[in-house]
């Protein structure tokens, strides 16, 4: 995630990088029982105190409870079952509500010689009481909020906020999103703030512009993911090795 959203900010897209596993159980009909998630914090390229969530296509009354999450900072209401307060058509997920406690006060893994923090596997398990036909897809609309400003939502592109976030932001800045016409978090040229990768994603240096990292990934976002749809991985061409970090 880049966290300056609605503006650019250095688009470095180091600012939250985080991997996710997700295993489902299902009863004997299908039905979704139980979605244990593995995530682990890769990188904290800001001084910003940045939270996490996730959005279930499933009502808060069907969850029985939530376990794992990590509270630290202020920003977040949470239900008694574990889930975040104040949502009626989705169940909003908070695995880590400030990701600088964990990463030694921010602006960690990004650059080369700096601050390195060596990070765990955290769990979090959601138990449905009501077994569910469908919950959404994974990655299950990943979303940061920026600095305990809890209706200031970054989600991929065109993946729709909570009910929580503050529609005031679309619009603003370098964002063109048309709510009306279900368009999120682009830009007018199409550049998203957030990304999704299916292998490790082996993010820019700190200040360096993923355009100047993955030379392909312009144009696989401005065509809306038609060009290039393989941008992240290292084919000739593909990458300026330069300008992407790497652990100590």
């Amino acid at each position: 995630f880049e966290d300056l959203w609605p503006g650019y900010g250095d688009y470095d897209f180091n600012d939250f990088v985080v991997n996710l596993n997700y295993k489902m159980v299902t009863n004997a009909q299908n039905a979704m029982v139980d979605v244990i998630i593995k995530y682990q914090i890769m990188a904290n390229g800001a001084s910003l105190e940045n939270g996490f969530g996730l959005v279930f296509d499933a009502p808060p009354s069907s969850i029985e409870s939530v376990i794992g999450y990590i509270q630290l900072g202020n920003a977040v209401v949470l239900d008694p079952k574990g889930y975040e307060a104040g949502h009626t058509n989705e169940t909003v997920i908070i695995p880590l509500d400030n990701i600088n406690p964990i990463m030694e006060g921010g602006m960690a893994n990004t650059i080369p010689g700096g601050s390195y923090v060596l990070t765990t596997v955290n769990t979090i398990t959601t138990h449905f009481s009501t077994p569910q036909a469908s919950i959404g897809t994974p990655p299950f609309n990943p979303f940061i909020f920026v600095n305990q400003v809890r209706n200031h939502e970054i989600h991929l592109k065109n993946q729709p906020p909570t009910e929580l976030v503050n529609l005031e932001l679309f619009g603003t800045v370098s964002d063109a999103s048309e709510p009306a016409n279900g368009l999120y978090y682009l830009s007018v040229t199409g550049l998203p703030w957030g990304i999704e990768t299916p292998i490790n994603f082996n993010y820019p240096i700190e200040k360096v512009d993923i355009l100047s990292a993955y030379l392909k990934f312009g144009e696989w976002a401005e065509s809306s993911g038609s060009s290039y749809p393989d941008w992240y991985l290292d084919e000739p061409g593909y990458r300026n090795a330069e300008n992407i970090y790497v652990a100590p």
